[in-house]
C-alpha cells in the first residue's frame, strides 16, 4: 500500500469515529427537568392569618304594614281639602272643611272619641294636652282638662284659623297616627259627601318588616349585620327578619325602598348578610385539616391541625380553592401556630395533645 492510501485510509477512519461520537452524543438521553425530578414531599405550609366576616348576598322582602286612612267624624260636602298626592299634613292645622266648617288634625297618642270641655278627664285629654305641649303651649299633660287647657285649646284653634271657643269638638277633629302624615291618596275630593267614618286620606302602611325568607344553610354561628340599600340593621343569630322601626324608618326612606313598596309587595331585593363581629381566622391547605366531626345542631363544623407535635381544636368556617379557613375552639387558650402539618407529618389523631 502506497503511503498516500495509508493517509486517506486514517483520514477516513478519524472521520468515521467523530461522527459515530456526534451521533452517541446527540442521541444520549436528555436530562430530566429541575421541576419532574423527584423531591421530598411537603410536610408543613405557613398559615395565613385573616379576618373572615362570613359576608353572604342574599335576597329579603320588603313588608309594609295596612294603609292609614284619615277619616272624618262629621256629615256634609267638603268644601276645600288641604290633601295633596305625595304631600303632608300636619297636626295643628285645618286638614279639610266641610260644609265650610274646618276640620283640625290632630295627632294624639289616644284617638279622640268624644268632645273635649271644661272639666273632662281621661287619658285622652292627656294625650291632647301632650299634643299641646308639643306645639308650644304652657300646659300640663294631667288629663284634667283645666283652664290653662281651655286658653290653650283657644289660642290653637286661633291659629289654625277656626272659630274662636275654648272647646274642641270631636266633629271638628281629624285623627292622625304621626305628626307629618304623608298622603299617598286623596280619597274626598271637593264636592264629595262625606259622613263619619269616610275617609278623606290616605297613607300607605309603613314598612313593619325586612325578611329573608331563604336564609343559607351553612352559616357561622352568630349575630349578624343585615344591609338592605345601604342601611344595616341588626340580625340576631338566628333570626330572619328585621322588625327594628328605627331601622326600618331609614330603609323607608331610601328612594330605592320607596320604588319597590310603591309595587309588587313580594318583589324580592338584594341584601348583604355578616357577622357583627369578624372572626378571627386562619387559612391552611385544605389537607391540613383532620379529624371532622358532623356538623353540630347549629351546623358548626369542628377538625383539627397539628403544628409540630402540638395539635389544636378548630371550627371550620368555609373553603376554597384547596384551602380551608378555620378559627381556634374560643374557650382553647391557644395561640395561632405560623405554620401546620401535612401529610405524613400529621402524626395526631385527634384534637387532644
Amino acid at each position: 500500500m502506497t503511503r498516500r492510501s495509508v493517509a486517506l485510509t486514517v483520514v477516513c477512519v478519524v472521520t468515521l469515529v467523530g461522527v459515530a461520537l456526534l451521533t452517541g452524543i446527540y442521541l444520549r438521553p436528555a436530562s430530566a427537568p429541575e421541576a419532574l425530578q423527584s423531591s421530598a414531599p411537603t410536610l408543613s405550609a405557613p398559615v395565613t392569618a385573616r379576618e373572615f366576616s362570613d359576608s353572604r348576598k342574599v335576597q329579603v322582602r320588603l313588608v309594609p304594614g295596612p294603609d292609614v286612612s284619615v277619616t272624618a267624624n262629621t256629615s256634609g260636602v267638603v268644601t276645600a281639602t288641604a290633601c295633596t298626592i305625595g304631600g303632608t299634613l300636619s297636626s295643628g292645622t285645618v286638614a279639610a272643611r266641610v260644609n265650610d266648617a274646618p276640620l283640625l288634625a290632630l295627632h294624639l297618642s289616644v284617638p279622640p272619641f268624644r268632645d273635649f270641655e271644661s272639666s273632662t278627664r281621661g287619658a285622652d285629654v292627656a294625650a291632647l294636652q301632650s299634643e299641646l305641649q308639643r306645639l308650644g303651649y304652657p300646659v300640663d299633660a294631667d288629663g284634667y282638662f283645666d283652664w290653662a287647657t281651655a286658653m290653650a285649646v283657644r289660642d290653637l284653634r286661633a291659629a289654625a284659623g277656626m272659630p274662636k271657643s275654648t272647646t274642641l269638638a270631636l266633629s271638628e277633629i281629624v285623627w292622625i297616627p304621626e305628626e307629618q302624615l304623608a298622603t299617598s291618596t286623596c280619597n274626598a275630593s271637593l264636592g264629595a259627601q262625606v259622613s263619619p267614618g269616610t275617609a278623606l286620606a290616605t297613607k300607605s302602611g309603613s314598612l313593619q318588616q325586612v325578611v329573608m325568607d331563604s336564609a343559607p344553610t351553612d352559616l357561622v354561628a352568630g349575630d349578624r349585620t343585615l344591609t338592605v340599600f345601604g342601611v344595616t340593621g341588626n340580625l340576631p343569630a338566628g333570626a330572619t327578619s328585621i322588625t327594628d322601626h328605627g331601622v326600618l324608618d331609614a330603609v323607608e326612606a331610601t328612594q330605592d325602598a320607596q320604588t319597590v313598596l310603591a309595587g309588587d309587595p313580594s318583589t324580592q331585593v338584594p341584601a348583604t348578610l355578616a357577622l357583627t363581629a369578624s372572626v378571627d381566622a386562619l387559612q391552611v391547605p385544605a389537607s391540613a385539616v383532620f379529624g371532622i366531626a358532623n356538623s353540630d345542631a347549629d351546623g358548626t363544623h369542628r377538625g383539627c391541625l397539628q403544628s409540630g407535635t402540638v395539635s389544636y381544636p378548630v371550627i371550620v368556617l368555609g373553603s376554597s380553592l384547596g384551602a380551608s379557613l378555620v378559627a381556634i375552639e374560643p374557650h382553647r387558650d391557644m395561640n395561632p401556630p405560623t405554620e401546620v402539618n401535612l401529610g405524613a407529618a400529621i402524626t395526631a389523631t385527634s384534637c387532644e395533645n
